[in-house]
């Protein structure tokens, strides 16, 4: 058992269940602004005195709110962290609350924000578990994520990355159904340390994914490699990159003082055969999804209209038309994609995230549909926000395509079969039993009675 396994499974046992993470894509434009450097400033000014989480997060708004969408994460981060240092993770996310509450640009990329506080709240090795125990599901899990990033780039970790090691990492959430989501989070989380690990060699990192034998955790760090990779294209200033461009210094001048396991770190990160992996190309709006393996073909579809929205201005219609274009094999994923994505557009606005999935040809608009719902419940962890969702969307192909995704994101979100029956019984009148075959409650059933 390696050391993050024995960590984690001392630290995990109290750790709530978590949402899918890979339903968050960065729906802002690219941080980097000129008002950046000052903004980095302004925030860092307001951290050194960290008060209450809601004293706080009023005076960052005062200082930071008028700023462009680009240059708030800099002036918003260091509050936020500053209060981590000072109470803890769970202050930083009221913190987080309450600045997503006042700001809707914080409100939409507030998963990112989620991961600068798992990132800077680990300390080390030995302590990930505890680190990670401590964090909540709010906003996709990113404070989760946050905490493994942080562990696969810190060279004291004394691991290579094998077949054995990343088979170990998650192993612990495999028996039990109600740590489902908690294997989702881990082997997610596994998908972004890799990228950085590799210093955002996209092939690289799949290629480390592949030593998965789980297919669940295998393709859910796929995901976790092709988000890593479009947020750090399209969000260069996140925490995430600033923490990589902390390793290399830290490997640059820590000398010879770490293991053989950090030396094998040093080389990953700095291995540069050849030149730097392009993550995304603004001509080519089905890059890199059109060069990459089949296998990898769903978790890149499952992100690229974020990459697409990015680059045209968030226009949907526009983007509809392109998923329209994709191989046929992965239209559906690309709708699915696309759903999630107007869901953080409109900040989980049903009747705005409705209309802007009608603008999909009606083939594929029950797709849409299905993003949207499936996010709007991942956002909360709450089984109601995506049946909500779905009492409100018209026409009989997207309302059964709607509750059913529902049902199935309840067979990963609700361990216990009692919890997906009440669900499952709020859905409109003739939808009772789509949402119950997406939660494989019939099957359960049968089962039972054998």
């Amino acid at each position: 058992m390696g050391p993050l396994v024995r960590t984690l499974r001392r630290g995990l046992a109290a750790a709530a269940v978590s949402t899918l993470a890979w339903s968050c894509a960065p729906a802002s434009p690219p941080a980097s602004s000129p008002g950046h450097d000052h903004a980095h400033m302004q925030g860092m000014e307001m951290a050194h005195a960290a008060g209450t989480p809601e004293a706080e997060a009023m005076r960052a708004y005062g200082q930071c709110g008028k700023l462009p969408a680009g240059a708030k994460e800099s002036c918003y981060e260091p509050v936020v962290l500053g209060v981590l240092h000072a109470s803890g993770i769970p202050g930083a996310v009221q913190t987080l609350d309450h600045l997503a509450m006042m700001d809707r640009d914080v409100k939409r990329d507030a998963h990112v924000y989620a991961h600068a506080i798992g990132i800077a709240a680990y300390g080390a090795p030995e302590e990930v578990g505890k680190t990670f125990a401590q964090c909540t599901p709010d906003y996709q899990s990113g404070c989760y994520h946050g905490v493994i990033q942080a562990y696969f780039m810190d060279p004291r970790r004394g691991e290579a990355v094998t077949e054995a090691s990343v088979n170990a990492l998650c192993r612990d959430y495999r028996a039990d159904e109600k740590d489902r989501w908690l294997q989702f989070q881990c082997a997610h989380g596994m998908g972004h340390g890799l990228t950085m690990y590799y210093d955002h060699d996209l092939p690289r990192a799949l290629r480390g994914c592949d030593l998965v034998q789980s297919g669940f955790e295998r393709e859910a760090c796929y995901q976790g490699a092709f988000m890593e990779n479009v947020v750090n294209a399209l969000m260069p200033h996140h925490p995430a990159a600033a923490l990589m461009h902390g390793a290399h210094a830290g490997m640059e001048h820590g000398g010879m003082e770490h293991d053989q396991g950090a030396m094998h770190h040093g080389m990953a990160m700095g291995e540069a055969s050849g030149p730097k992996y392009k993550a995304l190309d603004p001509k080519d709006p089905f890059y890199p999804c059109n060069t990459v393996e089949d296998r990898y073909q769903s978790a890149c579809w499952g992100m690229q209209t974020s990459a697409i929205l990015s680059f045209n201005g968030q226009n949907v219609a526009e983007t509809a038309g392109l998923c329209d274009r994709a191989p046929e094999k992965w239209r559906v994923t690309c709708f699915i994609s696309l759903g999630r994505d107007v869901s953080g557009q409109t900040l989980q606005n049903r009747t705005e995230a409705i209309r802007k999935c009608a603008l999909a040809d009606t083939t594929y608009q029950p797709w849409c549909h299905v993003g949207a719902a499936t996010n709007m419940l991942n956002v909360t962890a709450k089984a109601e926000d995506g049946l909500a969702y779905c009492r409100e969307v018209a026409g009989e192909a997207n309302k059964s395509r709607c509750y059913q995704a529902v049902g199935e994101q309840l067979l990963v979100l609700v361990g216990n079969v009692p919890g997906r029956e009440q669900a499952c019984a709020t859905a409109e009148a003739g939808y009772v039993d789509v949402c119950r075959k997406g939660a494989r409650l019939a099957a359960q059933a049968q089962a039972s009675a054998k």
